[in-house]
């Protein structure tokens, strides 16, 4: 964190929370971001009290990420060592604690909710905070604490309905329904009152549901995008919902855990070949075997589809790459969840036949255990965990408990090691993601911004007028055989010189909608775009353009400026790590010529 060059993406949410009034962070800015006014709300103490850039931002995030570390660490019931290698995982350790964003407190509230579901019906308000919390920081956090609240539900109103199974019609004595044994409006009620006497049964319970319903339709109205959003429409060339919904299924897994084969993309963007997309398929296969198993032995397979189903139906509406951590976050709370209804065993492991996990019960460490009477799933349940459960031998021929040992973890045996195996492989992909982009975090300048803030500031032209290049795509084909319709938002900036803006006190750019310092994500009609680039023409020659483009001639065409009254200065090289991967560019501005001069 340290050595992170916050970058756009952090930068907005800075400027959001320095610059924007609170009344834009509640009832404006989130139906453009995307996201609830929570995480504006807490960079603005820091960023309104005058708290240096970095300091107030990584402060910030180092409280939400330590949160969720210690959340995890500390009330995990997963395996010991999967507990310890999950804090260095790449979406948790990197992309969710070391960028500055809204995702480490979405995956600490989605812990905590894993942690009290359990006792969700004796706290039932210990659960509804949890979820009240998730739906506080990100609009998937909405979706995933619609889908808690609704398996919960149903699990009441189920329960309140099987306890009438078997019952009869008071009146008669025989069953409810019509004299023709068809169900008639008299028995569907009938059969209805029960579940609604259970939902309405524990008073605590249903005024926390009330509370919960509340939060999430008001947090749910806060976000919605307006007709002017950027990426509401997103218009040609992209992918179907379907094929979507079927990629969040059979390669977003895969891609969450173990193949790096998508940049960080739109999922309506994502192209495969065959056989990274088999290989995807397959492993995702792998997953969900596991995961379904996992719950269906201990009855929570509603949980794991109705969480995921939900979460996939939202993403065919947005989904970037970089979202994956809340996949595998709730992957994390899945198990999470299975493993406080029953410990892990290696019957919970898919593909491995019988006869493999007998031979496993069997194989002893070099303490004598004795001979039992208990189950093979209980003693399997022993071999996973390491720890005996009952009295066991010691070399001089006394039990546990004479030796001062009651209690304490046995040598493990054989399966144990099996379970440690399948742990490392499991996370040893995203721990090489971690390493790698640390490395090239302190290696490298990851946006650029520190440099060009130097540069401005070494060579004095904070107070040169500086244009952005805007968004600007013609209708055209791409190398890789993707076409894209014509599109332009003058609304749309710099990435390098927006993510060098919170280290000045004042914009950076001139010609910005109602002199925005961040990007305002409001897509303008063309009469208004063709009205706001006259204005910036009319101003003149700016001293300093910005922009990374394949169409810079467009631009200084549309500004009535010539290229040639410029020159291409290079201010750094970025190097951003996406997993395996390493994307270098260079941050370029186009100097006007007199400037040059005295530019170093």
């Amino acid at each position: 964190m340290v050595f992170h060059e916050p970058w756009f993406d952090e930068a907005q949410s800075w400027l959001i929370a320095r610059d924007g009034s609170y009344r834009d962070m509640l009832l404006i800015r989130p139906h453009y971001e995307g996201h609830p006014p929570l995480w504006w709300l807490m960079l603005s103490i820091p960023a309104k009290t005058g708290v240096p850039y970095e300091w107030g931002l990584k402060g910030v995030e180092l409280l939400c990420s330590a949160l969720m570390a210690g959340i995890l660490v500390f009330r995990s019931p997963l395996p010991r060592l999967m507990t310890a290698l999950l804090p260095f995982t790449y979406f948790l350790c990197y992309q969710y604690g070391v960028t500055s964003r809204p995702y480490a407190l979405l995956c600490a509230a989605l812990f905590i909710a894993a942690d009290c579901w359990r006792s969700r019906d004796e706290h039932p308000w210990r659960l509804t905070l949890a979820l009240a919390l998730l739906c506080a920081t990100s609009s998937y956090g909405i979706v995933l604490a619609c889908a808690f609240a609704l398996v919960w539900v149903a699990r009441v109103a189920i329960a309140g309905r099987r306890g009438r199974a078997g019952k009869t019609s008071p009146a008669d004595g025989l069953p409810d329904g019509s004299p023709d044994g068809s169900p008639g409006v008299a028995d569907t009620a009938s059969k209805a009152a029960p579940c609604l006497r259970a939902l309405v049964a524990d008073s605590g319970r249903f005024a926390a549901w009330l509370l919960l319903m509340i939060v999430g339709i008001a947090v749910t109205v806060c976000i919605l995008p307006r007709s002017d959003t950027f990426g509401a429409n997103p218009g040609g060339g992209v992918a179907s919902a379907l094929s979507q919904f079927v990629l969040f299924w059979v390669v977003v897994p895969s891609e969450s855990m173990f193949t790096a084969f998508v940049g960080d993309s739109s999922l309506h963007a994502v192209r495969l070949g065959i056989p990274q997309l088999l290989l995807c398929v397959a492993l995702s296969a792998l997953i969900w075997a596991a995961l379904i198993r996992l719950a269906r032995r201990r009855g929570n397979l509603d949980i794991l589809l109705a969480t995921y189903t939900m979460l996939a139906l939202f993403a065919t509406r947005y989904f970037s790459m970089h979202h994956l951590g809340i996949v595998f976050a709730l992957f994390i709370a899945q198990l999470w969840i299975g493993v406080r209804e029953k410990p892990l065993s290696l019957s919970d492991l898919p593909f491995i036949s019988d006869s493999v996990k007998s031979h496993m019960r069997r194989i002893r460490t070099d303490a004598r255990m004795p001979e039992s009477s208990e189950s093979g799933a209980k003693r399997t349940e022993r071999d996973i965990s390491g720890v005996c459960e009952r009295p066991v031998e010691t070399s001089c021929g006394r039990p546990l408990s004479a030796c001062g040992m009651r209690g304490k973890p046995m040598p493990t045996m054989r399966g144990t090691w099996l379970a440690r195996i399948v742990v490392i492989i499991a996370l040893l992909p995203s721990l090489i993601w971690t390493a790698n982009s640390v490395i090239c975090d302190i290696r490298y300048d990851y946006s650029g911004a520190r440099a060009l803030a130097s540069f401005i500031r070494r060579n004095g032209l904070e107070r040169d007028r500086w244009v952005s290049m805007w968004r600007y795509f013609p209708d055209m084909y791409w190398p890789d055989g993707t076409h894209t319709d014509r599109m332009e938002d003058t609304h749309r900036y710099s990435w390098p010189v927006l993510a060098a803006n919170p280290y000045f006190s004042r914009n950076l750019l001139d010609c910005t909608y109602q002199g925005l310092a961040y990007v305002p994500n409001e897509v303008p009609a063309k009469r208004q775009m063709n009205q706001e680039i006259a204005r910036c023409e009319a101003k003149g020659r700016p001293q300093i353009i910005v922009g990374d483009t394949d169409f810079p001639a467009y631009f200084f065409k549309r500004l009535g400026l010539h290229m040639s009254d410029y020159h291409t200065v290079v201010v750094a090289t970025k190097h951003v790590p996406w997993k395996t991967w390493v994307v270098t560019d260079d941050v370029a501005i186009y100097v006007r010529n007199d400037v040059r001069i005295r530019v170093g």
